[in-house]
């Protein structure tokens, strides 16, 4: 019979390696694409972020302009959607409204049978978009609050304030942490 002892849960087990993210949690350090989160955090854009997630290097001012591009029209979310998030159960928890809403975008997307590259890439700027603008409509809506359009002159960071808040945000500055953090890869 062995004497060995089971660390607790997965502690000191690595569950995947990975190209995109790396974490060291007893030093503190988490990148993305071999860049330090706190750099990103000070001197980039949500955009950029993601541009470095998916593609493995920054972009350049061209490919960032068509990535943006391509992330604001994708700011498009069916009615019935919409409808949707009006008509879940005050029991439901954000998350549970979330996933039902996500689920249901399938229903309304012209590429879903479609796993060609450029389709999936296409599901990847429509997520990116709706899926902002899934949680800043049910705030919304839970609070009693009008569903405020998006705005397609904002970056993503500034158009999710804005239909969070129905207020002008700030000049977009480099980075929101919290947009940048919720980029984070994951094996759930």
């Amino acid at each position: 019979m062995s004497t060995a002892v089971a660390g607790k849960g997965l502690e000191g087990v690595v569950a995947a390696n990975s190209g995109i993210c790396w974490i060291d949690g007893d030093a503190g350090v988490l990148s993305y694409r071999g860049i330090d989160i706190h750099e990103l955090a000070v001197h980039s854009t949500f955009e950029e972020t993601t541009y470095l997630l998916w593609n493995g290097i920054l972009p350049s001012k061209l490919e960032l302009r068509e990535f943006q591009s391509q992330l604001t029209l994708a700011r498009g979310l069916d009615l019935r959607i919409v409808d949707l998030l009006r008509a879940v159960p005050s029991s439901a928890t954000p998350m549970e409204v979330l996933r039902t809403a996500v689920s249901a975008l399938s229903f309304y997307d012209a590429d879903e049978k479609d796993n060609s590259h450029d389709a999936n890439v296409r599901k990847c700027f429509n997520l990116t978009a709706q899926i902002a603008m899934i949680v800043a409509i049910y705030d919304r809506l839970r609070k009693g609050k009008e569903v405020v359009p998006p705005d397609r002159s904002l970056n993503h960071a500034g158009n999710f304030l804005w239909m969070l808040t129905a207020s002008s945000p700030p000049r977009p500055r480099p980075g929101p942490s919290t947009l940048l953090l919720s980029s984070t890869p994951s094996t759930n």
